[in-house]
């Protein structure tokens, strides 16, 4: 009897070292390790990189909300979207073109 309580006492104390060391050995590879913060510069940078473009984006939202209000709401809006996309002039308007200059 003396010898198996011992014994159970014995495989208890392993069993506890085994689970500390593979706590240990998880925590050094997960935390530790030096990948990590690399990682972790990279993931840093790309938020920054997609909240400019979030805010390039809300921007561009905004300025075709003001078009299309525009658009719905007066005849200034369309004659705007007419000369901008195809070229158009009001009557009497006449185009001056000037060739570019070479230097």
């Amino acid at each position: 009897m003396v010898f198996e309580a011992r014994r159970t006492r014995i495989i208890k104390r392993i069993f506890i070292a085994l689970l500390l060391v593979s706590a240990l050995a998880f925590w050094t590879v997960n935390i530790v390790h030096p990948g990590r913060s690399q990682r972790l510069a990279w993931l840093e940078k790309s938020e920054d990189g997609l909240h400019a473009k979030m805010l390039r984006t809300e921007l561009e939202n905004q300025r075709l909300r003001d078009e299309l209000y525009a658009l719905e709401n007066s005849a200034a809006g369309w004659q705007a979207a007419a000369r901008k996309e195809h070229g158009m002039l009001l009557p009497g308007e006449v185009v001056y073109r000037f060739p570019a200059s070479t230097e």
